[in-house]
This record gives structure tokens, C-alpha cells and sequence, in this order.
């Protein structure tokens, strides 16, 4: 027995690795490249393709970009909720982690230092639901989270998400286009409502016959599949508090302002149809004064859709000298 058998017959860890002596340095070189392939591989999937919990494991989460951490908020009450949503993304091999949502009937808004009822009564109209705040405030938590960690992109699911017939085909065409140099600047895309009223064409993607990636100059409504980049997360976290709307109001109000929100054509997610939670609490909130509620609601949109054409207007001027 040579020396190099023996070490490989005590050491069962080194029989892969060992490289018979009768190949060339040619099969050696060819050999040592497999090995490092299938090692990166392996590190691949022990690093990316388990999540933290095991009933959301995806068999297919290999497909995952490793620069991408995706969460889910499920309230603890809605487990039927939380098994269907983890179906959907396990049918285009999407791994998750799930966060507990913040309950917003456990709140107690009188004395939450994150909500401000006057603020939300001049700018929004009324007060808001305590359902309102805790979906609110479980959007920032997961922002929170992803800045914490280390990675580049963040998607923050809803539980009531559903997939669309092509959405493995969109979800990885999206991907390749995040660091497209025509989205430099992006750092809010939403991948479950298609632009609304006024947005520009940027990307065009090949899953669908019509569809692109859009500037979204007015913000969809809808929270339920966000998109992050880390400079957008980090921006938004510097202004989304106190609470003085809901969060879908803020956004679109927030991107009247900044106009860095995109959405496509096609989105690949969608609502499943699930009652909200948030809906019930607010079939159980008192009536509301609506001339109140109606006067704040005209200023809000006057203000913002002023400067959301002056967004218009530079994002044209930059793109015309751009094509130069």
C-alpha cells in the first residue's frame, strides 16, 4: 500500500480528494477544477438553501440568488394563511424567513411612541386603525432585519400572496436585471400591483409579450411584494417614522418625493383572494369624518402629484441626454 492509499484508508474524509498518481497533470488540473466547483456548490446550499424554519424549506431554494433575503410576515394566528403562502413560493423555489407580524390588536396606540394620532389626523384625515399601525410597523421590522444582515436585496412577502401562471419566468429574468445600469438608481420595486396612471418604460423583459420594468412615478397600492435594494431600505427607515398614514399611503406619498419606486407591467405576485386582517379591523373601526378625511385627502394629492411632475419632467431631460 502506498502512502498516499494509506492516508486516504485512515482518513475517509480525503478519499475524495485523493488524485490516483497514474493521471496526467492535465487529468490532474481538470480533476482539482471539478472539486472546487462541487465544493462551492456544496457551500452554496448549506449557506442558502435551508431556512430558518423547517415547514418553509424549499426543495428547489438552490435557485435562490445568494445576495437576496426574502421575508415573510405571518401573523401567529394564521397558520392556514402561512401554509398557503409557503405552497406558492415553493412551486418557483423561493426559501423564506418568516417574521412574526406585529399584532395590531395587541397595541395600545395611546401610548406607542412610533404612531402619531395628531400627525395622522391632519395628513391622513383620521386616526388609524391599530390593524393599520401593526402592518405598518411589521414592514419596518422586516427593513430593520434586512439591514442587519448582509445582504443586497431584500423581499418582503405578505401572507396572502399568490403566484401568477409565468411567475418562475419573471421572478428570474428580474433578477438578472437588478444591477442593469438603466435601474442604478432604484430602490423600491413592486412586484405585486403594475404601475398605475403615470410610469416610464426602462427594461424590457422577454416572459411576456408587453412586459417591462417601469419607472413608477405614482406609487400602486399594494405591499404584499416589495422589493428592497439596501440604500432604498435605508432611506425609507429614515423617514417613514412617526406613523401618520398607512404604509401603502406612505410609499406613494414617499415617492412623489423621491420617484425611485418600479413596478412592472406583469407583476409575477398577486393577492390570493384571503380576507385581510387589517380589512376586519377596519369594518370594526368607528365612523369617520369624512369632509375632514376629504379635504386632507386633496392636499395630500395636491402636493404630491406636484412633485411628481416635476419628477416627470427630469426623468425625460435626463433620458433625452442620455440618448445623446
Amino acid at each position: 500500500m502506498t502512502p498516499r492509499e494509506e492516508t486516504a484508508a485512515h482518513s475517509p474524509r480525503k478519499v475524495l480528494l485523493t488524485i490516483p498518481t497514474h493521471k496526467t497533470s492535465s487529468h490532474q488540473a481538470c480533476f482539482q477544477k471539478y472539486l472546487k466547483i462541487k465544493r462551492s456548490e456544496l457551500i452554496k446550499l448549506i449557506a442558502f438553501g435551508y431556512d430558518q424554519h423547517p415547514r418553509m424549506h424549499s426543495k428547489a431554494s438552490y435557485h435562490r440568488m445568494p445576495e437576496l433575503e426574502v421575508f415573510l410576515i405571518n401573523l401567529d394566528r394564521s397558520e392556514e394563511r402561512l401554509k398557503s403562502a409557503t405552497i406558492e413560493l415553493n412551486r418557483v423555489g423561493i426559501s423564506f424567513t418568516r417574521v412574526t407580524a406585529v399584532d395590531g390588536s395587541l397595541l395600545n396606540l395611546n401610548e406607542s411612541s412610533d404612531y402619531y394620532e395628531k400627525g395622522a389626523k391632519s395628513w391622513f384625515g383620521r386616526p388609524l386603525t391599530n390593524g393599520e399601525v401593526g402592518c405598518y410597523l411589521s414592514h419596518v421590522k422586516c427593513l430593520r432585519l434586512f439591514l442587519a444582515g448582509d445582504k443586497k436585496y431584500a423581499l418582503i412577502l405578505e401572507d396572502d400572496i399568490a403566484l401568477s401562471n409565468n411567475a418562475s419566468d419573471i421572478w428570474k429574468e428580474t433578477e438578472k436585471h437588478l444591477d442593469n445600469s438603466k435601474l442604478q438608481d432604484w430602490w423600491l420595486i413592486n412586484l405585486g400591483k403594475a404601475p398605475h396612471k403615470l410610469f416610464s418604460k426602462v427594461v424590457p423583459l422577454h416572459s411576456g409579450n408587453s412586459n417591462w420594468i417601469c419607472r413608477s412615478h405614482y406609487y400602486s397600492f399594494g405591499t404584499h411584494a416589495l422589493l428592497w435594494s439596501r440604500s432604498g431600505a435605508e432611506a425609507a427607515l429614515k423617514d417613514c417614522l412617526p406613523i401618520i398614514s398607512p404604509v401603502d399611503v406612505f410609499f406613494r406619498d414617499w415617492n412623489f418625493r423621491k420617484d425611485r419606486c418600479f413596478a412592472l407591467l406583469e407583476p409575477p405576485f398577486t393577492v390570493s383572494g384571503a380576507e385581510s386582517e387589517i380589512e376586519k379591523a377596519n369594518q370594526a373601526s368607528v365612523s369617520r369624518k369624512r369632509r375632514e378625511r376629504f379635504l386632507s385627502r386633496q392636499r395630500r394629492r395636491l402636493l404630491g402629484k406636484s412633485a411628481m411632475y416635476k419628477n416627470i419632467v427630469k426623468f425625460h431631460i435626463r433620458k433625452f441626454f442620455d440618448t445623446k
